[in-house]
């Protein structure tokens, strides 16, 4: 919980950043990569911890002193936390990180919470998930923020204001959510 905001808030920060480095046309076509690695210097700059981009959930559990036998292996040997948060370190937070848009179903962004709580089980880690969401045809992006909340089972603890893609050019919408979804 400690971390929505400002994931949230930098998460905003990124997708502009991107657009004006790229030069692409619709806001929600960058690569969740590049998110984790400004979400992760970002982390470091504003709370001087910190953080890997796209860390294995076995070395994070390794990390944490837990046997990493077959088993955990064979479970969670390819998983990765887009951002691993660690603290003098160890590492104590994950943030998974997930593009909302037409192209992506809810139970996507379910499916890798749900990954993220197998690890948290073992270990206590805390978990974040971190998502742009874009308004649809459909839909508004509040909306779809809301409905996404209630498959999820949890409210995210900061939502960023809703920003028009293209600078202001499109005719729809983009924001950003966080929230700790232990």
């Amino acid at each position: 919980m400690r971390f929505s905001r400002n994931i949230a808030m930098r998460g905003t920060e990124a997708v502009s950043a991107y657009r004006k480095i790229s030069g692409i046309k619709n806001d929600n076509e960058l690569p969740e990569v590049f998110l984790g690695g400004w979400i992760a210097r970002s982390l470091y700059d504003d709370f001087n911890v910190n953080a890997r981009v796209e860390c294995y959930f076995t070395q994070i559990a390794s990390d944490l002193g837990k046997n990493v036998d077959s088993d955990l292996k064979r479970i969670m040997g390819s998983w990765r936390a887009d951002v691993a948060v660690y603290e003098k370190g160890i590492p104590t937070s994950i943030i998974e990180i997930k593009i909302y848009d037409e192209g992506c179903c809810a139970k996507s962004v379910l499916s890798d919470l749900e990954k993220m709580r197998e690890l948290s089980k073992i270990t206590d880690i805390e978990t974040y998930l971190a998502v742009l969401i874009t308004s649809t045809t459909n839909n508004t992006c509040e909306n779809r923020a809301k409905s996404l909340s209630k498959i999820l089972g949890n409210d995210f603890d900061y939502i960023d204001s809703p920003t028009i893609a293209e600078e202001g050019a499109a005719d729809w919408s983009w924001q950003f959510a966080c929230g700790s979804f232990t």
